[in-house]
C-alpha cells in the first residue's frame, strides 16, 4: 500500500462526507488523460449550503479539488491542469474552478507558477491568472481558526497536530466533529494498515469513545442475560454481541465506500461482505475497496466467496 493511499482516503471521505445531500460530487471520476482520475468533483445544488471554508471554496459552478499530502511539484500541477480541462469535456460543462491542497509549501510551484495570495481569502489560499481558474491551498499556512479545521485535518506534522487538538475539544454536536465522525470507520480501519500513525489523531479519541460504547452495550446485554444464565456467561455473550455490531459496522462502511467511488451497490456485493464473520478479513478489505478498480474488487470478493 503506498504512503499517499491514507492521506487520499481520507480527503475524499472527508469531501464526500462534506458535500452529501447538497449537490453532485464524484470521487475518482475517470477522464481521457493520463493521470486518469479526478480526486473529487461537486457542483452544489440550489438551496443547500456547506459551512467554513469549504463552502466558501466550492460555492457557485463545478469545482475539482487535487490532494497532495506533501507540496506538488510543477510537474504535479500540470497534469492537474489537463485533468481540469479533460473534466470540462467530460461533464460538458463550464470550465472548472480547480483547488490544489497541499500538505506543505510547493515553493517552486508557487514561484515559477506565478501564484499570489488571493484577496480577502485566509492566509495560505494563493491562485493564478483568473484565466485558468486555478487555485492552491498550502495547509500548513492556513490560520487557527474554527471554518478552517477540516481542511488543517488535511495537513501534516504540527498542523496536523494543532487541528487534532482542536477537534478534540469541540463539543460532540459541533459540525466539524460530527463531519470528522462519520468518515471515522473507514478512516481509521485503513490507517490500522499503514505506517501514517499521525493521521490516526484526530480520529483516536473518537474511535476509542466508539469502542468502549460498543463494549458498554454488549456488556449491559451481557448482565441482562447473565440474571438467568450466570453474570460471566452473560457477559461473554454481550462482548460476542459487541463484535457483531462491530462487524455491521465495517461491513456498511464498505458498501458505502463502494457507492461513493462506483455509485451502485451490487446486491451481491452486499451478500458477499455479510458471508464473512471474521473481523480481521472484514478489516483487510477496506484498503482495496478505497484504492482498487471496480473489477478487482469484484475479483476479490469472489476468490473470498470460493473459500
Amino acid at each position: 500500500m503506498s504512503t499517499h493511499a491514507p492521506y487520499d482516503l481520507l480527503a475524499k471521505l472527508l469531501l464526500s462526507e462534506i458535500c452529501e445531500g447538497k449537490g453532485t460530487f464524484g470521487v475518482e471520476t475517470e477522464i481521457s488523460v493520463s493521470p486518469r482520475r479526478v480526486d473529487f468533483w461537486y457542483r452544489p445544488d440550489e438551496k443547500s449550503t456547506i459551512p467554513g471554508i469549504f463552502g466558501r471554496m466550492l460555492d457557485g459552478g463545478i469545482n475539482m479539488v487535487e490532494c497532495y499530502q506533501h507540496a506538488p511539484s510543477m510537474t504535479a500541477w500540470r497534469q492537474c491542469v489537463q485533468k481540469q480541462v479533460a473534466l470540462q469535456v467530460k461533464l460538458q460543462t463550464d470550465y472548472p474552478w480547480m483547488y490544489v491542497i497541499s500538505g506543505g509549501r510547493p515553493t517552486t510551484l508557487i514561484r515559477q507558477g506565478q501564484l499570489l495570495p488571493m484577496q480577502g481569502w485566509p492566509e495560505g489560499f494563493y491562485e493564478g491568472a483568473p484565466v485558468y481558474k486555478a487555485r492552491l491551498v498550502v495547509v500548513s499556512e492556513l490560520p487557527k481558526q474554527p471554518d478552517t479545521l477540516l481542511l488543517r485535518l488535511l495537513g501534516k506534522g504540527h498542523t496536523l497536530e494543532e487541528a487534532s487538538a482542536e477537534l478534540r475539544q469541540m463539543p460532540e454536536a459541533a459540525w466539524e466533529r460530527a463531519t470528522a465522525s462519520a468518515v471515522l470507520p473507514a478512516v481509521r480501519l485503513a490507517l490500522q494498515h499503514a505506517q501514517e500513525s499521525t493521521m490516526i489523531q484526530p480520529y483516536q479519541d473518537m474511535y476509542e469513545k466508539w469502542v468502549r460504547e460498543q463494549r458498554a452495550i454488549g456488556e449491559q446485554i451481557g448482565i441482562e442475560r447473565g440474571i438467568e444464565r450466570g453474570i460471566e456467561k452473560g457477559i461473554e455473550k454481550g462482548i460476542d454481541e459487541a463484535r457483531r455490531k462491530s462487524r455491521e459496522v465495517t461491513v456498511a462502511t464498505l458498501i458505502e465506500l463502494y457507492r461513493t467511488r462506483f455509485s451502485n451497490t451490487p446486491a451481491a456485493l452486499t451478500v458477499a461482505l455479510h458471508q464473512i464473520k471474521e473481523d480481521e478479513r472484514l478489516q483487510a478489505l477496506v484498503v482495496p475497496f478505497a484504492t482498487r478498480s471496480q473489477e478487482e474488487i469484484d475479483a476479490l470478493l469472489q476468490g473470498l466467496s470460493s473459500h
